[in-house]
């Protein structure tokens, strides 16, 4: 073998083993992966949301089911329940005694979650990072800003935007011009003040349309400053015997169908709530051929 094909030899042994140990180097974000929290998403029983000068939102596990205690009683979007959840499977290449809080924006947390008795605080963010620095008992970690953002600023963000929920079986509906009860398993017209006749596989899919149309908006409280310009009131019965009553607000762009039982106003465009309201009028919308 010659100089020079020894010295290329050398070389190339040299190289393939500098590669072969990059290659299988433990990478530095294996090493520094942390988990800010360790609690199981399958145990948890109570959430809060806790904003600044902001309503705390609190839920509650029922079963396999999620629900709004505060500032509400409502069942609530499971999928936005799951996305809140995201923030305990987060992970940090960061991780720093607590201490100095203010130099991260925790003296005053923007956002405290409470998990049963686990707590997360959100503070402020590291501009070379991109990343947020939250706190969990004794440590501050950074960890992407994606989890603060995806939860909720107000609580209508996470109820369901459907009138009646899949356990609220409805039997009777009663309108001021129009009252409908199902017996034996067809739903029948008790009163009706129009001349127009409806057929019972129209009334039952108008029914439907109570159990499924998901609200433009939602909103809580008051909607005496809704501008409405029509009042009325609309009663319901469900299977296991409870009642709930609705005011509906009416102006020319919108109407509110309000729940006495939560306050939880439901919101939709004019054309979408009279359909709601009148089967009338849902009959002939859906006569007219879609393009």
């Amino acid at each position: 073998m010659t100089h020079h094909a020894r010295l290329n030899w050398i070389m190339f042994v040299t190289i393939a083993g500098l590669l072969v140990f990059l290659y299988f180097r433990p990478s530095s974000q294996e090493t520094l992966d942390y988990p800010i929290v360790n609690k199981p998403i399958s145990s948890l029983q109570s959430v809060r949301i806790i904003r600044r000068h902001q309503e705390e939102i609190a839920l509650e596990r029922s079963g396999a089911q999620w629900r709004m205690i505060k500032p509400v009683m409502a069942a609530v979007d499971e999928q936005k329940i799951l996305a809140i959840f995201e923030i305990l499977n987060a992970r940090s290449e960061h991780r720093l005694p607590a201490t100095d809080l203010g130099r991260f924006g925790l003296l005053q947390p923007s956002v405290q979650l409470f998990f049963d008795d686990q707590s997360i605080s959100l503070g402020g963010f590291a501009p070379i990072k991109h990343q947020q620095y939250v706190q969990t008992e004794q440590h501050v970690y950074l960890i992407s800003p994606r989890y603060g953002l995806s939860l909720p600023r107000k609580a209508t963000e996470l109820i369901n935007p459907v009138l009646l929920q899949p356990d609220e079986n409805l039997i009777k509906l009663v309108l001021p011009q129009f009252e409908v009860e199902r017996q034996e398993g067809q739903w029948q017209i008790l009163s009706l003040k129009q001349i127009e006749s409806i057929d019972r596989e129209t009334i039952a899919q108008w029914i439907e349309r109570w159990q499924s149309l998901p609200a433009t908006e939602l909103t809580i409280g008051d909607l005496a400053e809704a501008g409405s310009t029509e009042r009325s009131r609309i009663g319901i019965e469900l299977q296991d015997g409870r009642t709930i009553d609705f005011q509906v607000l009416q102006n020319e762009s919108f109407i509110i169908v309000l729940r006495s039982d939560n306050g939880v106003g439901y919101q939709f465009p004019i054309e979408t709530g009279r359909q709601l309201l009148d089967p009338h009028v849902f009959q002939q919308q859906s006569l007219i051929p879609s393009h």
